[in-house]
Order: structure tokens, then C-alpha cells, then sequence
């Protein structure tokens, strides 16, 4: 009942019925369906914002469903804690767990779980895209958003054979809004048009997101005043729901769609409206994380530090942002080459696991190698010869797909990983990508000077793994380099 309510979009009547639940089976010393009802008292209390509290409840859930030794459960546990590392903006654990709740439904051979934390993935994956736009970087947020939309795709095709019209909407709303950061408004049509034809009742919450993807993407597409009327639309439904997220966001979009128009005091009023609850936000967290101090500073008998607490976490909120530029930086220190700005073997080998784990995706691999780079660095020292692999590493970055990946392999070796691509499709590439470094002026770094690269393709998929892949790529390269140099070779047949 609880997660029906969740469902309906009542969490405030869900989170009594999954407490007592919880309370219930701890006082039976039911382990396993202990572990249930805390994983979903922990979503409702995120899904009120208590996201500190949630984070409590979904690691004692975890640990409760570990100890029943009860694979489904633990899936369930181990989603909601995804899920609360999502709100929580900790992206990278966020994706790790919801993509190990998925695999255990999967093994438990429970699809409906598989669907629903599947989409969570999606989420998490949109929210990498929906960082880099608010960054500026569009670019960058291409590749995320692509993610997003193949899990949420394999999610919708699971929804659709479980006849799961809740899920389905789920799928194709999310999608629309995935579509629009990436300013395909077409395909955000098709999802909602597709969304508003699926059979069965919707409810509150589910037409609360749907009129507010739709008036989102109408905004993208400069069709105003429909935006405002959807967005309208989302704003009642919210209301009704309590959903506050939605209301700010909501009226974010409205208030953009109103300065389109040329309505200056009704754009000025829903910015007001959405200024209102971003201070009513922020204060509500705030508030929430001073009483949890509180809690804290009773268990460690130190109360006598309470009045404090206040001062100190003001301090800890000016210093959070840059705690969290400081992390971006040491992990992007660990995954980066810094000579190259490419990944680094360690960056590369976790790309490549993705490909092992998923052996339906198709790819291929293409390893270059510096041609006579020896010799480079004894006509034209080492220092040079740094030069050359940072600008090989340039024009890699420049001329391949921002869903391919660039890895410094080691020395003057670099591999490149061609996603979801055919064998000649990469060969095209890699020829364009041959030509581009032997044509390059390269007397611009040292007078005399002249580059080229040999390049061996394996198909992955054909290879059985990524990394018999390598292997294969690997002996295409020697190939090359006996055939003469400054050639690509890829496997045949």
C-alpha cells in the first residue's frame, strides 16, 4: 500500500503505512520483509526530502536484505539507495548501485524490477547530461543523454511485455525530456504522443509529468502559448501532489515562456513564484539537516555543541563547493592522461568492463601507433616528441564522435573504442583519421619534421570481448607497420 502511494504520488499517506510496516516485522525478527518496508520508508522520505534520514533507512535496509540472504530484496535495497545517492547529486556511486539493483533482478529473473530500476539508470545517466548543459558544455551533454535513452528504451520495451502502463509512461515521459536537453524536439513529440496513447488510467503524478514534459519541450520549440497552458496544467496537478520539484522547475519554464511572449509581468510573477520555492527549499533542508545535527550531537553526548551548529553549518555549506571542485579534480586527475588529455588506462579499462558485461552492444576497436616515434625522439628530442602525442591526442578528440572514446594505450600507442559501429564504419574512420595526422603541418612544432600512424581494427563483438579485441587490433597494427607504415589495417572476414 505504501508503494502504491508512492505511485499515486501521496507520499505523506505512504510513509505512515511503511514505518509501521518496518516497526512490524522488526518486532518478528523478519529480516527480509523488514528490509522491503525500510527500502520503501526510505524512497517515501526522500520523495519528502528528508534526504539525510532516507540515507539511514536505505543503508539499514541493505544490510537487513544482505543478512535474509534474499537476492530480490536486496535489488530493492540496493535500487533505493541508488536512488538516494542520485538526489544526493553523488552520480557515479548513484550509477553503480542502480546498475547492480538491475543485474540482481535480472538474475532473480524479475522483470518488472528490472524495468523499474532500469529506469532509475536512465536518471542518473540524464543527470550527467542535464550538468553538462548547465555548464554550457551541449556538446558534452550529447553522449549522457544518448545513454539515458538506450536504458530507458531497453526499460520501455520490459515495461511493455510486463503490461505495465505506469512503467511505460515512466519510460516515454523521461525520454521526451532526455530528447529535449538534447534539442531533439522531434523524437520528444513522437514519446508524447506515443505517451499520451498508452491504455489504462494515468494518475495525478503521472499526468503532473507528462503536462510538464510537454509544455518543456513546446518552450524548446518556441511554441509559447501551448507551453504556457501545459505548463499551467503541471503547476495545478503539483499542487495537488505536493511535488515541489515540479512547481519549481515548472515555473522556471513558465516564466521563460511568458518573457517570449512579450508578457514581462507574468514572466515576473512565476519567477517570483519559483524564487519563493527555492528559498522555501532551501530553508526546509536547512532546517532538516540542523534538527539531524541535533540527533547526532545527543547520541555523542555533546549537546553542549548544539548552539554552534548553526555557525558550522554555514561553514561546511561555503566550503562544500569547493570540497566537490576539489573531487572533480582528483577524479578527473585519475582518469585523464595528462599529457594527452585522453583517457588513461585505468579510464579505459572501465569502459572496456561496460563493453564485457554487455555482450549485445556492438563496437570496435581500432590501436594506433606512432610510426618511427624513436626515431622522433632522437632527431628532435624528447621534449618534441611530448608535443606530437598531445597533438595526435588533440586531433583525435576533434575528429571522432562524441560517443566514441580516446585512450592513451601507453608510450605512443592510443586505442580507440568505435560505440555501437560497424567494422567499415570504423575503417572510414580511422582512414579519415590517418590522412588528418599525415597531412598536418607539423613544421609548425619543429622544422623538418613529419608524422604518421599505422592503425589495426578488430570488430568486438567478433572478437568474443573487448579484450581478445585488443589482441586482435594489436596484430592488425603489426601488419601495418611490416606492410610498410602509414596504413590501416582491420581484421578480415
Amino acid at each position: 500500500m505504501a508503494f502504491f502511494l508512492f505511485q499515486l504520488g501521496s507520499p505523506q499517506q505512504g510513509i505512515d503505512l511503511a514505518r509501521h510496516a518496518a516497526t512490524h516485522w522488526a518486532s518478528r525478527n523478519q529480516q527480509g520483509p523488514e528490509a522491503k518496508a525500510r527500502a520503501h520508508y526510505a524512497w517515501l522520505l526522500l520523495e519528502l526530502g528528508s534526504s539525510e534520514e532516507a540515507i539511514e533507512e536505505a543503508a539499514q535496509a541493505l544490510k537487513l536484505a544482505e543478512l535474509a540472504n534474499d537476492t530480490r530484496i536486496l535489488s530493492l535495497a540496493t535500487n533505493v539507495l541508488g536512488v538516494v545517492f542520485w538526489m544526493s547529486r553523488q552520480l557515479d556511486r548513484a550509477m553503480e548501485l542502480c546498475a547492480r539493483a538491475t543485474d540482481l533482478a535480472r538474475e532473480v529473473g524479475d522483470s518488472i524490477y528490472e524495468c523499474w530500476w532500469m529506469i532509475n539508470l536512465g536518471c542518473v545517466w540524464a543527470e550527467v547530461g542535464h550538468f553538462a548543459l548547465d555548464s554550457g558544455d551541449t556538446a558534452a551533454a550529447r553522449g549522457p543523454f544518448l545513454k539515458a535513452v538506450e536504458i530507458t528504451d531497453r526499460a520501455y520495451r520490459l515495461a511493455i511485455a510486463n503490461d505495465d502502463p505506469w512503467a511505460e509512461r515512466l519510460c516515454l515521459g523521461n525520454n521526451a525530456d532526455y530528447y529535449t536537453g538534447m534539442g531533439d524536439t522531434i523524437s520528444a513529440a513522437e514519446c508524447l504522443t506515443k505517451y499520451a496513447k498508452v491504455k489504462g488510467h494515468n494518475y495525478t503524478r503521472g499526468m503532473e509529468q507528462y503536462y510538464y514534459t510537454l509544455g518543456q519541450a513546446l518552450v524548446a520549440e518556441g511554441r509559447y502559448p501551448q507551453a504556457i497552458e501545459n505548463l499551467k496544467e503541471a503547476i495545478l496537478l503539483a499542487n495537488l501532489t505536493g511535488n515541489i520539484e515540479t512547481l519549481l522547475q515548472a515555473n522556471n519554464f513558465l516564466s521563460k515562456a511568458y518573457e517570449k511572449q512579450g508578457c514581462y509581468q507574468e514572466a515576473l510573477e512565476a519567477h517570483k513564484e519559483y524564487h519563493q520555492l527555492a528559498l522555501h527549499l532551501a530553508a526546509e533542508r536547512a532546517q532538516h539537516k540542523a534538527r539531524l545535527a541535533e540527533i547526532h550531537y545527543e547520541t555523542r553526548k555533546l549537546r553542549n555543541l548544539a548552539a554552534s551548529e548553526t555557525q558550522r553549518a554555514e561553514q561546511f555549506a561555503a566550503s562544500f563547493r569547493i570540497l566537490e571542485e576539489k573531487a572533480a579534480q582528483l577524479t578527473e586527475a585519475a582518469l585523464v592522461d595528462p599529457l594527452t588529455n585522453l583517457c588513461n588506462r585505468r579510464h579505459l579499462d572501465m569502459i572496456l568492463t561496460s563493453y564485457r558485461d554487455d555482450i549485445q552492444r556492438p563496437f570496435v576497436l581500432a590501436m594506433i601507433d606512432v610510426d618511427h616515434f624513436k626515431r622522433i625522439n632522437d632527431t628532435f628530442t624528447h621534449v618534441v616528441g611530448d608535443k606530437v602525442l598531445a597533438e595526435i591526442g588533440r586531433l583525435l578528440r576533434r575528429h571522432i564522435r562524441s560517443t566514441d572514446t580516446a585512450a592513451r594505450f601507453g608510450g605512443e600507442e592510443f586505442l580507440l573504442v568505435f560505440d555501437n559501429a560497424e567494422l567499415a564504419d570504423a575503417c572510414n574512420s580511422c582512414e579519415r583519421l590517418r590522412r588528418v595526422i599525415l597531412e598536418r603541418n607539423w613544421d609548425e612544432i619543429e622544422p623538418g619534421l613529419q608524422v604518421s600512424v599505422s592503425i589495426g581494427l578488430a570488430d568486438g563483438r567478433a572478437a568474443g570481448s573487448p579484450f581478445l579485441a585488443i589482441e586482435a587490433a594489436d596484430r592488425n597494427l603489426y601488419t601495418a607497420k611490416r606492410l610498410g607504415r602509414n596504413q590501416v589495417i582491420p581484421s578480415q572476414g
